[in-house]
């Protein structure tokens, strides 16, 4: 057999040879599904076991899978609607949102770990931006604990300042080294679970969208080159 020439074949948490095919490998995490299976039944043993074979072949939770896909098809649908494309040191990409119409610096931040509003009021979006350490705002992002994210009441805040009561990360966990700011930074989680906020998502994302098509029909032409000039002289 040519080595050279053979399909690697994906990483998958089943047995891909012999008798035990299609058996789970990893003995623990088939005793997680079994116990998932007698414990609430076989359709919620299955999207455990769809999740562990998600994670397995993309390094990607089965979660962060989809919020991946719904950034692509945000970006595809909307795609004047974000004014930055950022890629932290870990390769993961974020979308930046324009400025929304609620007043104040809150822009839209999407990426594997979900979709949030972001403000930064008093601080100004370029010194955000290069402030802020983006793999360590997506970290702070993958928190799933209702007490730092919004629940159906409303949004519960993720503030900067050490004094608040609901401090959930200090500056040194979101900026960059040497880093630092005067003022507040607040995350809203976007449940895309719930059809009030997807609607809201919607909605906001299409004034974005108009917002970039206009700023396109008005911006300032590039400048000439010099031999362009002289070539029209």
């Amino acid at each position: 057999m040519d080595i050279g020439n053979e399909q690697q074949q994906p990483p998958s948490i089943y047995v891909k040879e012999g008798m035990d095919t299609g058996r789970i490998e990893d003995p623990m995490k088939a005793m997680e599904v079994a116990q998932t299976e007698a414990n609430i039944g076989r359709t919620a043993a299955l999207v455990v076991e769809e999740k562990m074979e998600s994670e397995m072949q993309t390094g990607l939770t089965l979660e962060q899978k989809i919020n991946v896909e719904v950034m692509e098809a945000l970006e595809n649908k909307y795609p004047d609607a974000f004014k930055d494309k950022i890629i932290d040191s870990k390769g993961r990409k974020s979308l930046v949102s324009r400025f929304l119409h609620t007043g104040g610096m809150r822009f839209y931040v999407v990426n594997q770990s979900g979709v949030a509003v972001t403000s930064c009021n008093n601080i100004g979006y370029h010194t955000f931006k290069e402030s802020v350490d983006w793999g360590k705002l997506t970290d702070v992002m993958e928190q799933k604990n209702d007490t730092l994210f919004g629940n159906s009441a409303g949004y519960d805040e993720i503030a900067t300042d050490e004094s608040s009561k609901r401090l959930s990360f200090t500056e040194r966990d979101l900026l960059n080294e040497n880093a630092y700011i005067s003022g507040r930074v607040r995350l809203d989680r976007v449940d895309l679970n719930k059809p009030d906020d997807r609607e809201w998502l919607k909605l906001k994302m299409h004034e974005l969208q108009i917002d970039g098509e206009e700023a396109k029909k008005h911006k300032t032409p590039e400048p000439l080159s010099a031999k362009e000039i002289i070539n029209n002289l």
